[in-house]
């Protein structure tokens, strides 16, 4: 299952709105906050993806790999992908790449317009 996580992420709402426009219902029915926020506390086997490494998602992102967890990530900035590789995380080239190696995935965007190209883009989350 797919959890779109709307902790601090503006413009989930509207990927929220575009999955139902989409005539997505069983991933719009997985798009709720209290499904979406799930417990970190404890690490588990399988990945977490992140996509959107920037100001916010680095930081989150080097706090899961801390804790032990597995990361995919991707984000447009290479060196932000290497930096997090050289903690430990695995990169993946695309948001659809993350979405084939993770079920839960975090995205950490600026704006609406990165929001839906992430999720239903070319090579989006729901590709």
């Amino acid at each position: 299952s797919i959890f779109f996580c709307t902790l601090l992420v503006p413009g989930t709402m509207m990927a929220c709105r575009l999955l139902a426009r989409q005539g997505s219902k069983a991933l719009l029915a997985r798009c709720a906050t209290a499904r979406a926020v799930r417990s970190f506390s404890s690490p588990s086997s399988e990945p977490i993806g992140f996509v959107g490494l920037g100001n916010m998602g680095s930081p989150m992102a080097h706090n899961l790999l801390a804790k032990g967890h597995r990361l995919v990530v991707c984000d447009l900035v290479q060196s932000s992908v290497a930096e997090l590789v050289q903690a430990g995380a695995e990169a993946a080239g695309s948001p659809a790449q993350v979405a084939r190696q993770a079920s839960t995935i975090i995205t950490m965007l600026p704006a609406g317009e990165h929001v839906q190209e992430v999720y239903a883009g070319k090579d989006g989350v729901l590709r």
